[in-house]
Formats: structure tokens, C-alpha cells, sequence
């Protein structure tokens, strides 16, 4: 009994991990044939999901950028162009590379293929921002501190943003986009994922105006234009900046040729993962840097523990995200997060022991 519960908790441990996960995927996807195959991955398991293709795939792979949070890149892929840039606010290297990838991207054909591997901190790390720079940030930081839940600060990221809400994926016009996500919201919305650079958006401008009036209303305003948009305005800038644009029906009949894959949930979470990571995410709540979110710093932790971290490096992270000296809460939670948590690096010898 005890031989057949090690098999069965290695193949679930197994076929978690983001290379496991995207290897099932991509058994399901034949690409164009004689095109080109360009591939762009972005998010925090970007650079293992990257790898995983790259083992699969190989030559086939014409050229590529890869784009994860700081630390999160493990070396060189072949030819794939890698990049680090800033979670949970983007910054210019987010910026850089995600204008990178557009230039790969551009001037496909319809024989040509565009692998797109996408998971969680997407939204940060590929962005293109339609207003400054800055002002994206400012409202980013806004958004993470007061409160708003991940689908809310999404809702309105994609009408801030060149390549969110489906836009990444009209650029890709008109090679076929196949997109592998590996989701970190619950109910794997994949509009939602990373703000859906590859899917139509589902929210409305009545939604994105009912979020800008909740939680913006004390540094923002907002006026309706004549076609219902929203048009965000900023205090001290002369020029207003358009926040949502209506979708076009023509725009979504591109996405026909787009298909999506949700290849594992909350980045390949297990279910006995899942207490850990609420009281992680309890125990922090209320006591985070402004500019940070509950949920992304929970998981930084829990995915430090799975690539084998010792609890003192775990320490150093919570020590730094929180405004109070860690409380016994706190510590509690994260040594739980630490001895429950199954690791990737050397998990078949812990489990022959």
C-alpha cells in the first residue's frame, strides 16, 4: 500500500509542474505546417514553461522571447531571448521586452504559428502601456493597496494596455496563436489570466467605470464620452487619457483562429497546497507594503518553497514585503508553507527515502 501511495502521489506531484503541464498541451497541438514557429512566453513560470517547449520542440523554434520576474530564469534556452523584469508593478524592462516580442511577432503570415505560454504575474511582466509610463504604475500601486481583488485591477489594466484583452493576439495577425496558460485565479477565467493578452475581454464598461469609482475616486475622476467609454482623468494633467474603448465585433471573429489551453490551475497548485496558501495570504493581510498584493507575495513564497528555499531565504522575502516586524502569525503560517510544501528540485529522492 505504502509502494502504490508513493506512485500516486509522485504522478500528481509530476504532472503539476509547469514542464509536465505544458508537455500535455502541447501533445494536443499540431502546428502549421512548413511555417514558422515563434514562441513568447511571459509570467512567473515563463521561464519553466519556456524550457519544457524548448525540450520538446527544439529546432522547430524559430525564434523566441521569454519574460519572468526577477531571479525567477534558471539560464539559456537555445536561442530564446530572456528577459527579468518587475512584478507586481511593471517596469521598463517589462516594457523592453514585451516590445521585443511584438517585433518578433510582426509580419507572420498564415502559415506561421505563434506558441504563447502564459501564467500568473503576466499582467506586470508583458505590458505595453497606451499612457505614460509612470501613470500606469501610479495606478497600479493604487489598485494593489486599496483593496481590489485580481479580476477588478485586471478589468482595468486591459483598457490601460496595447497588448491585454486580446490585443497581443491581433498583432500575431494572421498566423495561428496557440496559447498554453497555467492559471493563478480561481475558475481559470481566461480573459482574467495575466489580463488575457490572447483572449476577448468579457468585462464592460460598466464594470471598469463601477471599479474606477470604487477605488480611484480619491486621485482620480472619470467622464463618459459620447459613445458610453470612460475617460480616465488624472489631477494636474492637462490631457485626459482614454480608459475604455468599446470592442468591435470584427476584432473578435479574429480570435476563430486562436486556441486556448488552461494546461493547470493556480500554477499547478495542489489540493493540500491550498490551506497553506490561505493562511499564508491571512496572516499577511493588512500588513503588506502598499504596493504590494496578498495573493502574489503568498505565492512567491509557497513557489520559493517548492524550488527548494531554505526557511531563512523565505524569511528575508516575507521581512521585506511586510511594514511591522513579521508577527508569530505570520511565522507560523510561513514554516507551515515551508515543511508543507512539496519541492520540485530532489522530490524523487526525498520520496525513495
Amino acid at each position: 500500500m505504502n509502494q502504490d501511495a508513493k506512485h500516486i502521489l509522485d504522478a500528481a506531484l509530476r504532472d503539476a509542474l509547469p514542464g509536465a503541464a505544458v508537455g500535455q498541451a502541447l501533445d494536443q497541438i499540431v502546428f502549421q505546417p512548413g511555417g514558422r514557429l515563434i514562441l513568447v512566453a511571459a509570467g512567473k513560470a515563463a521561464w519553466e514553461m519556456a524550457r519544457a517547449a524548448h525540450e520538446r520542440l527544439g529546432g522547430r523554434i524559430d525564434a523566441g522571447v521569454v519574460v519572468t520576474k526577477y531571479d525567477y530564469s534558471r539560464g539559456p534556452l537555445g536561442s530564446l531571448e530572456i528577459y527579468e523584469a518587475g512584478h507586481p508593478v511593471p517596469d521598463e524592462n517589462s516594457y523592453r521586452a514585451t516590445a521585443r516580442a511584438l517585433e518578433v511577432v510582426s509580419g507572420l503570415t498564415e502559415a506561421d504559428s505563434v506558441l504563447f505560454l502564459l501564467s500568473g504575474g503576466g499582467s506586470a511582466l508583458f505590458e505595453q502601456p497606451l499612457i505614460p509610463a509612470g501613470e500606469l504604475a501610479d495606478i497600479t500601486r493604487q489598485l494593489l493597496a486599496c483593496g481590489a481583488n485580481i479580476v477588478e485591477i485586471n478589468t482595468l489594466r486591459k483598457r490601460l494596455s496595447a497588448v491585454k484583452g486580446g490585443r497581443f493576439a491581433l498583432r500575431c495577425m494572421p498566423a495561428h496563436v496557440y496559447t498554453v496558460v497555467l492559471s493563478d485565479i480561481i475558475g481559470d477565467p481566461l480573459d482574467m489570466i495575466a489580463s488575457g493578452p490572447a483572449y476577448p475581454d468579457s468585462s464592460t464598461s460598466d464594470q471598469a467605470r463601477e471599479i474606477a469609482r470604487r477605488y480611484l475616486q480619491t486621485s482620480f475622476d472619470y467622464i463618459t464620452d459620447g459613445a458610453g467609454g470612460m475617460i480616465l482623468l488624472h489631477p494636474g494633467l492637462a490631457n485626459p487619457y482614454q480608459l475604455v474603448k468599446r470592442q468591435q465585433v470584427g476584432a473578435m471573429d479574429s480570435f476563430e483562429m486562436s486556441q486556448q489551453m488552461v494546461a493547470g490551475g493556480m500554477n499547478g497548485i495542489l489540493p493540500e497546497e491550498v490551506p497553506l496558501h490561505e493562511a499564508m495570504c491571512a496572516a499577511l493581510r493588512g500588513a503588506l507594503r502598499p504596493e504590494l498584493d496578498v495573493n502574489d507575495i503568498a505565492e512567491d513564497l509557497r513557489m520559493l518553497a517548492k524550488q527548494n528555499a531554505s526557511l531563512s531565504e523565505m524569511e528575508s522575502v516575507l521581512a521585506e514585503s511586510v511594514t511591522v516586524l513579521p508577527t508569530r502569525e505570520m511565522r507560523d503560517a510561513l514554516r507551515r508553507l515551508y515543511e508543507g510544501t512539496p519541492r520540485w528540485l530532489g522530490l524523487k529522492a526525498a520520496l525513495e527515502h
